[in-house]
């Protein structure tokens, strides 16, 4: 029988867990009928702004001083396209872009993220992120409890993801 792969990584980790990224959160103004409060944005929210406006656009990250843009079908207008994009977002240019192909575009991995959301209260679970660089969505798990991969592989698999 074949196994299949699964979009979900599940990391075992070393106690306390260090994101780093570009930006957790980005502050927008949202206007009400009276008034302009501040709308706090995260970076999944307009990843997937993006990727509707870029098909294929599974996200983007850093290496070093190189923006690698994730794409699942690399083309030159793709890429110039999510490019632009994230020159707005992060209001920059880049003088060294990638691209890398994906196989799942970041609208999907999002679907799976908030399908999986509640995952984070089983005990153990320490985080649930998408990661563009591996283009899969990641769970990470404390290593000092080992019943918790088994709790979350379970979890992840009556998910149907």
């Amino acid at each position: 029988m074949p196994v299949k792969k699964q979009p979900i990584t599940i990391a075992m980790l070393i106690g306390g867990v260090v994101l780093a990224g570009v930006a957790d959160r980005i502050g927008f103004a949202q206007e009400d009928a009276d008034e302009v409060t501040p709308s706090p944005r995260t970076i999944d929210d307009e990843y997937a702004r993006i990727a509707r406006d870029v098909p294929g656009f599974c996200g983007s990250f850093f290496h070093e001083e190189t923006l690698i843009i994730c794409l699942v079908n690399p083309t030159s207008e793709a890429q110039t396209a999510a490019e632009a994009a994230l020159n707005l977002l992060f209001k920059r240019s880049w003088q060294s872009v990638r691209v890398q192909e994906g196989q799942y575009d970041f609208l999907q991995l999002l679907e799976w993220k908030n399908l999986l959301n509640n995952v984070l209260g089983l005990p153990g679970t320490v985080f649930l992120d998408i990661d563009e660089a591996r283009n899969r969505v990641v769970i990470g798990v404390d290593r000092h409890d080992p019943p918790a991969f088994l709790r979350v592989e379970q979890f992840v698999e009556e998910s149907g993801v």
